[in-house]
C-alpha cells in the first residue's frame, strides 16, 4: 500500500481567448486561479497585435502562490473544451484584460520574463518536459508589466486541467 501519493485523473484541455482588445495600460492579459482539487499544466500562451513597426513589449508568465487576490477592470471568459465532446466542462474561471493586476501574499515566481516583438506576435509553447504546473490555490498570470503604446491585441491560452486525488 502506498500512502500520501497523489494520482492525477480526468485530464482535459481547454482554451480561452480575447479578440481585438485595445491595450494602453499595464495589464493582466490572462489570470487563472486554480480551483480546489485541481492541477493545471500550462501548454501555450500567445498573442498578436496590430503593431506595424518593430516595437518590443515585456511579457511575463507568473505563478502567484499562497493567498491570491484576483485583479479587476477586465472581464471573464468561458473556457472552451478543445476535444469536445470528450472533455468535461471546466470549473476554472479565466479573467482577461484586468487593468488592476492580481496580487499574492507570497512571492510571485516568474516562469517567463522576456521581450516580444509586437510586430511578429508572441507565443509560449514549452516542450513537454518544461510545461509549468500550477497547484490548487495558485494563479497563472500572463501580463504586460509596463504600459504599451495603444495596441489592438488578440490572445489565447491553452491549459490542461487535472483532478488531483490524494490517497492516504
Amino acid at each position: 500500500m502506498t500512502t500520501g501519493m497523489n494520482t492525477i485523473t480526468n485530464r482535459a484541455k481547454y482554451t480561452a481567448t480575447f479578440s481585438a482588445v485595445t491595450i494602453a495600460a499595464i495589464q493582466d492579459l490572462f489570470e487563472i486561479i486554480v480551483p480546489a482539487g485541481k492541477v493545471i499544466l500550462l501548454h501555450e500562451v500567445g498573442f498578436t497585435t496590430d503593431a506595424t513597426a518593430t516595437t518590443k513589449q515585456r511579457v511575463r508568465i507568473k505563478r502567484l502562490p499562497v493567498t491570491v487576490t484576483s485583479g479587476s477592470g477586465g472581464s471573464t471568459t468561458s473556457p472552451v473544451a478543445m476535444f469536445s465532446p470528450f472533455d468535461n466542462s471546466s470549473v476554472t474561471t479565466v479573467d482577461i484584460n484586468n487593468t488592476t493586476q492580481a496580487t499574492t501574499s507570497g512571492t510571485a515566481e516568474l516562469i517567463i520574463d522576456e521581450y516580444a516583438d509586437l510586430n511578429l506576435g508572441w507565443i509560449y509553447d514549452p516542450i513537454p518536459t518544461r510545461i509549468p504546473v500550477f497547484s490548487a490555490g495558485e494563479a497563472v498570470v500572463v501580463d504586460f508589466p509596463a504600459a504599451p503604446s495603444s495596441l489592438t491585441v488578440s490572445g489565447n491560452i491553452i491549459w490542461e486541467e487535472l483532478e488531483a486525488v490524494n490517497y492516504q
